[in-house]
């Protein structure tokens, strides 16, 4: 049974569960920890084991989870880690002393680590790829959602049972909740993912899964076939082994460049507000009390930030993004500092420090941390970006483990202003690296990458000749203006990187985006104005299936290039077409698509208002051949002209047409013909004005091979703007039915953000497609377009030529924007 985009969001939502337990686990410690201390009597040492034995083993899980879930699927692999969580979680909250409490904690972390590496998996894997940033993306936002949900937690039960120093086991057994809720519905509800069904050669249950997760069977059907081709391709490639890896230079670069930015990320210091956010305002002379609810506002800043922040990296480079983040972490670190170092204890001190660490969290969630990981996944290549990526999780997880061990033990011996200092040393160090060796990723490539590092592998073993050494940094100023084909993030890889001298015009690259656009934009007017030009074949009978005594009638090669009989034939298909629009039939070929009944009783009916009961029209191979027998291609004309006569047809034929009838007639072995005219139309007068026609009309009439010329430059077109918010066009017909990627698409081009209260972003009948199209219809008017020629509804009955009209009306007004 197929569901709906509601029903595929709800599926997500509920994977997503994983990133709020999360998120959760990991934060609750700041304000648990208070009561922790006094209930079991921890020093700061031990403070810092507790808080970090859990990061350990989340750097564990996060390690081997991925390989998990490739043994034993991915679903399976969800229900483990939810019975690890709600095992570790009962242990931890039931554990009587430090000894119990430490493997609990161990365990627990295990779970949500792998977590961290199964639920982005999941969530890809069986998200449709238009959407599938949007799926994952909500993971990261329920991750900082859980870590809210853990300082509201903190601060409702320590200000309400402040005087119960057992209260910290309470903070922690309430995820049980949507653990259980994780777990039941991951049982039920769950499929398994269906490339990995495929992995194992299960292509009839991925086959199933898909049309679960699908909306119509035939999309399960081509990404079925595109996911067995991938997983042929992998399996017949060559494998990427992590010895190549050292041998590659470029290669290698690519990992130690991952390593940095997955170790930067942390050493900024983001563990001081998300794990001990309580204990530095305590520390700053804030009420216990006061401190466990003022920090529910880091929770809620880091939510904010987050989400500002993954809407940023549709808009703007991750390079600078990264330097913005780092350079205001690094003030903010200097000013807690300062402000600790010169500001007595007390609420005042700890007013401002919390108000510094709020600054903290928004530079850090919403540059750092946002766009790390989208780097990684970006920089890294196909082959080996699993194995890197889990590598990079264990550098992150591991330096949470140092940083959560360590920063009460300096807080302690140090003191608050040198602890930040600390931090800021780290952070500049952090700053200096993305400065001179993190490459631009943003819309480059991985095949890119990896096709130009081997080219540059290569042409490192050729003699120097007339190439040029290119600098290992982001400031070598002959590569701000590379040549096109140049453009892949391998351009900063390597300092001995050679390429050709080339020297562009200077005023090239400026030149080249706006040259694409009017070349696209000729493109379509150039394959419209050849279909319109093109005439209809109307092709040979075969003569294979003629019996003994019958005959058949064709046209003559003279009247078939008639230009009269040419204007009736299309005039016939552009009204048929027009008529059978709301049963969604297309009539392509007057021969081959007429012939077996079911359309001219589709027109009656329509024309006639009638309801004609016949049986229905066979599907099998030997009714289709039986059907091929009886074609008569000018009975099909005479009954078409007369129809659109007595129907009054808002068309004009040419006046008095004859043509000339070729009869086969089979006798025994041999085959005669004879040659008859025929009056095809008399002198008539126009019965209803001639309907207008445009290129789209005449495209899919008659060149359905230039019709996907002009799909892929809408859709190239499309994409530029809504790769900007990780929205993705693939399928024309089905992805603007809503209306929603046409609203949003208004907004990028006319450059405003589109309230959501506006317009349905989940729609969940035909009525809020309706209306979200109408509204797309409005922006367009606002902006100065022309009324498009196509009604609301045919674009949500998915009409792919009114969609095209309308995206070539939005191409032709902003191609240069």
């Amino acid at each position: 049974m197929l569901i709906s985009l509601v029903s595929l969001i709800s599926l997500n939502w509920h994977c997503a569960l994983g990133g709020l337990l999360f998120g959760y686990g990991t934060s609750i410690i700041s304000d648990s920890l208070h009561f922790m201390t006094a209930d079991l009597r921890l020093n700061s040492f031990s403070q810092g084991i507790i808080t970090s034995s859990l990061l350990i083993g989340a750097a564990f899980g996060a390690l081997v989870g991925g390989k998990v879930s490739d043994l034993i699927g991915r679903r399976r692999a969800m229900i483990v880690l939810c019975c690890v969580f709600i095992v570790g979680n009962l242990c931890s909250s039931l554990a009587p002393n430090f000894a119990m409490l430490l493997p609990a904690r161990v365990l627990l972390g295990v779970s949500l680590g792998g977590f961290s590496s199964v639920v982005p998996i999941i969530l890809s894997e069986l998200s449709p790829s238009p959407v599938r940033a949007q799926m994952v993306t909500r993971n990261t936002l329920n991750i900082v959602g859980g870590q809210l949900l853990a300082f509201v937690v903190g601060a409702v039960l320590g200000s309400v049972w402040e005087e119960r120093l057992d209260i910290w086991r309470w903070m922690n057994a309430l995820s049980l909740l949507p653990a259980c809720v994780l777990l039941l519905g991951t049982v039920l509800f769950v499929p398994e993912s269906p490339r990995w069904l495929i992995s194992c050669g299960q292509e009839k249950q991925a086959f199933l899964v898909l049309c679960r997760v699908r909306s119509n069977t035939a999309e399960a059907r081509e990404e079925l076939a595109e996911i067995e081709q991938n997983q042929t391709e992998c399996n017949r490639g060559e494998r990427l082994t992590f010895r190549k890896v050292l041998v590659e230079r470029w290669l290698c670069k690519c990992v130690l460049i991952g390593l940095g930015i997955a170790l930067s990320q942390q050493i900024v210091g983001v563990a001081a507000p998300m794990y001990y956010g309580t204990n530095i305002l305590e520390r700053s002379g804030m009420d216990t009390e006061l401190a466990m609810i003022v920090n529910v506002s880091i929770g809620i800043v880091s939510v904010t930030s987050m989400a500002f922040g993954l809407w940023m990296i549709g808009h703007t480079d991750r390079r600078p993004m990264l330097l913005v983040g780092m350079v205001g972490s690094s003030l903010s670190h200097l000013m807690i500092a300062l402000s600790s170092w010169l500001m007595p204890n007390g609420n005042a001190k700890g007013t401002v420090i919390l108000l510094l660490l709020l600054l903290f969290c928004a530079f850090m969630q919403s540059s750092i941390t946002s766009v790390t990981w989208f780097m990684l996944a970006e920089i890294f290549p196909l082959q080996i970006r699993g194995t890197t990526i889990g590598i990079c999780s264990v550098v992150v997880w591991m330096t949470k483990f140092t940083q959560g061990l360590l920063l009460p033990v300096a807080m302690d011996f140090l003191g608050i202003p040198s602890t930040f200092m600390l931090l800021l040393l780290f952070t500049a160090l952090s700053t200096a690296f993305v400065w001179l060796f993190l490459p631009e990723t943003r819309g480059k490539t991985l095949e890119g990458l990896e096709e130009q590092g081997v080219v540059q592998q290569n042409q490192n073993k050729m003699p120097t000749g007339e190439y040029e050494k290119s600098t290992f940094g982001g400031n070598n100023k002959k590569q701000q203006q590379p040549r096109e084909e140049e453009g892949s993030i391998l351009s900063k890889f390597g300092t001995l990187t050679k390429r050709k001298k080339s020297v562009p015009p200077a005023d090239a690259s400026a030149e080249e985006p706006e040259r694409k656009d009017e070349d696209e934009a000729e493109l379509v007017e150039k394959l419209g104005k050849d279909a319109i030009d093109s005439c209809l074949i109307l092709p040979q009978p075969d003569l294979r299936n003629l019996e003994d005594g019958q005959s058949l009638r064709t046209l003559t090669i003279e009247s078939r290039d008639d230009p009269k009989v040419q204007e009736i034939c299309q005039l016939l298909l552009c009204w048929l077409n027009d008529e059978l629009a709301e049963e969604r039939i297309v009539v392509r070929n007057l021969q081959e698509d007429i012939y077996d009944g079911q359309v001219i009783q589709k027109l009656v009916e329509k024309l006639a208002q009638v309801k004609i009961e016949v049986p229905e029209v066979s599907q099998s191979e030997e009714g289709q051949k039986q059907k091929w027998r009886i074609i008569d291609i000018v009975a099909i004309l005479h009954l078409l002209v007369t129809l659109a006569l007595h129907y009054r047809a808002p068309i004009r034929f040419p006046n008095n047409v004859n043509v000339q009838v070729l009869i086969y007639t089979r006798h025994g072995k041999q085959i005669s013909k004879s040659i008859v005219t025929e009056q095809l139309t008399t002198k008539q007068t126009e019965l209803a004005p001639k309907g207008e026609r445009d290129a789209f009309d005449t495209l899919f009439d008659y060149g359905p091979d230039k019709l996907q010329h002009v799909k892929n430059s809408l859709v190239a077109f499309c994409n530029k703007h809504l790769n900007k918010i990780n929205l993705e066009v693939t399928d024309l017909e089905t992805q603007f039915q809503d209306g929603v990627f046409l609203i949003l698409l208004m907004g990028l081009l006319e450059g405003y953000f589109v309230p959501l209260y506006k317009f349905h972003l989940q729609v969940n009948n035909n009525e809020e497609k309706l209306k979200n199209v109408q509204f797309a219809y409005f922006l367009m008017d606002e902006a100065g377009m022309p009324k498009p020629k196509c009604r609301p509804a045919d674009i949500v009955n998915g009409d792919l030529k009114s969609t095209l009209r309308v995206l070539h009306a939005l191409f032709t007004k902003y191609k240069h924007v």
